[in-house]
């Protein structure tokens, strides 16, 4: 993660941070408890390893782990959005279509799948092995020119993709008409 990119994090969950009930670890700074939860993802090491790098206990580290992540798991809701209103549908469409030389039109934005690698699981650890070797989880994201506007994360490394999409809650949101999908074209002709 690029420098900016972290400080632009902190600034975002700067407030909920502060403003949060205190309980649990007193005292840890927002950009310590951020590099501990991004170093735990990253490496996953165990909890104990990683209170050991950044000087605290077991339990306080699992506490500002969990405290941290829960936070950025609230962004989903603020900050990656899909397209809701026919505008911004529509803005969506034309910022797609303007970046291809032979676009598709009423493009919303592009699906695409990936593998986040885990430590095998002692239950159920065959339908976590993914077609590539290792143990898995896949998160499916959709994105359109400029920002992610979905992510879904969570089923085992074995499940295809197209599996993933039917379960979606982006696609069961489309299917119970909560989006309205806009065609594209103008009311007025």
């Amino acid at each position: 993660m690029e420098t900016a990119t972290f400080e632009k994090l902190c600034d975002i969950l700067k407030t909920a941070w502060s403003t949060r009930e205190r309980r649990g670890p007193t005292g840890i700074s927002l950009k310590k408890a951020l590099y501990l939860t991004i170093w735990k993802l990253a490496n996953q090491c165990s909890f104990r390893d990683v209170g050991d790098r950044f000087n605290f206990g077991r339990g306080t580290t699992y506490r500002v782990f969990i405290k941290t992540t829960r936070l950025l798991a609230n962004l989903k809701r603020q900050i990656i959005k899909f397209p809701s209103t026919e505008i911004s549908q529509r803005k969506t469409m034309k910022l797609l279509e303007a970046c291809r030389a032979h676009p598709f039109p009423f493009v919303l934005g592009c699906v695409d799948g990936t593998h986040i690698r885990i430590p095998q699981t002692s239950t159920g650890g065959k339908s976590y092995y993914n077609r590539k070797g290792t143990s898995s989880i896949v998160l499916q994201a959709v994105a359109d020119r400029e920002l992610f506007t979905d992510a879904f994360v969570g089923y085992p490394g074995r499940c295809h993709d197209a599996l993933v999409w039917q379960n979606s809650p982006l696609k069961r949101a489309i299917v119970k008409k909560h989006y309205s999908l806009s065609t594209g074209r103008s009311p007025f002709g």
